[in-house]
């Protein structure tokens, strides 16, 4: 049960450093009348700016969490080979 936390865990995390340095998003918006020009003070920038280690700390502790989980229900089903139909 522990493997699969351990294996899931590390690859949310290692998942999460390498697309988190990507998704830096930058928006800008405002309120124009009739398409001209914008109108003061209704108008502003929306930043979103990733933290890696953060992220990664947090997708860490879920994949434990998940692959404990699944580990779990796995553990009763113990079938190998071909599922007869």
């Amino acid at each position: 049960m522990w493997q699969h936390a351990l294996h899931l865990g590390v690859a949310f995390a290692l998942t999460l450093l390498v697309i988190g340095p990507v998704t830096r998003i930058s928006a800008r918006y405002g309120l124009s009348l009739l398409g001209i020009g914008d109108i003061e003070g209704l108008g502003g920038e929306v930043l979103l700016r990733p933290h890696p280690w953060a992220a990664a700390g947090l997708a860490l502790l879920w994949g434990l969490v998940a692959g404990f989980l699944g580990g779990l229900l796995a553990w009763r089903v113990r079938r190998r080979g071909e599922v007869q139909d």
